[in-house]
């Protein structure tokens, strides 16, 4: 997802986001977690910089979390 599919940048700065915050983004949250995530994200796309907020599910398969599924909305 992060490679090369979102382009994650810091709310503050403009800037790329850190390392530490990338886990705290929902989809990798609910992966991480096995509970649903919401957040914002603030991502660059071909028109600039946009902010989504971003509901994840995890996708749970014998008991495990296989992946997640995240609904986006531009606000």
């Amino acid at each position: 997802m992060l490679d090369g599919v979102l382009r994650l940048i810091d709310f503050a700065d403009g800037g790329p986001i850190a390392d530490g915050e990338i886990s705290k983004i929902p989809p990798l949250l609910a992966l991480a977690s096995g509970r649903l995530s919401r957040g914002l994200l603030r991502v660059h796309g071909t028109e600039g910089a946009c902010t989504l907020d971003a509901v994840a599910t995890p996708l749970i398969e014998d008991n495990a979390v296989t992946g997640s599924l995240t609904f986006f909305s531009s606000i």
